[in-house]
């Protein structure tokens, strides 16, 4: 007899604990990607603009202190979005002189293509004004965003050199809930504890 009801207190405890981690397992399902304040969420990754001009070689150091690279444009609506992103801080008057920004792709020289600072080559997407890139500037090494007024085609990619001071956006992965894991844990063994408790105070 004892046997028997102990067998079914166990079989308890076991759709107990199945439903807390079918419950908890919905929860990770469900977990959206995060940015922190002051980054804006595209695709999984967050971008945040910094109007404070500097050379690229600073702005990557500076988007690396935020575990980040210097934007990189790797499809037609990443480009769109950068564009509302720096028409948004152009509005709120965030622009030091110029509308331009550094994108985070060089070559090493003119007679070399141009890569982004994640190891890609730029090429997969781009968005060069008319003429660009220039091969008969020695500085144009690098690449950087535009804005043209008198053209749709607003923040064109231009090449240039790489020491003049401006603005740049910093991209990196989003943050997902790291608790979330845990708190699955936690519930997982709380059920399992109220359900040994009933099996004790049972007899």
């Amino acid at each position: 007899m004892f046997i028997a009801l102990l067998h079914a207190r166990m079989s308890v405890l076991q759709s107990d604990v199945t439903q807390s981690y079918v419950t908890q397992s919905a929860v990770v399902t469900q977990s959206k990607p995060e940015c922190e304040s002051g980054w804006k969420l595209f695709d999984n990754m967050c971008y945040k603009f910094y109007p404070e001009g500097v050379p690229l070689s600073e702005a990557d150091k500076k988007c690396g202190y935020e575990g980040a690279d210097v934007i990189t444009i790797q499809s037609r609506a990443e480009n769109t979005f950068m564009k509302r992103i720096l028409d948004e801080a152009r509005e709120a008057g965030a622009f030091e002189g110029t509308d331009v920004v550094w994108l985070g792709g060089r070559r090493a020289s003119l007679a070399k293509p141009y890569y982004w600072s994640t190891g890609r080559r730029v090429a997969a997407f781009t968005s060069w004004a008319d003429g660009e890139p220039r091969n008969t500037a020695l500085a144009a090494l690098c690449i950087r965003a535009h804005r043209n007024d008198q053209s749709w085609q607003l923040y064109e990619w231009r090449s240039g050199g790489c020491n003049s001071h401006i603005p740049y956006v910093c991209e990196r992965p989003t943050s997902t809930a790291g608790s979330t894991t845990g708190v699955s844990v936690s519930l997982i063994c709380t059920a399992v504890g109220v359900a040994v408790f009933r099996l004790i105070t049972a007899y």
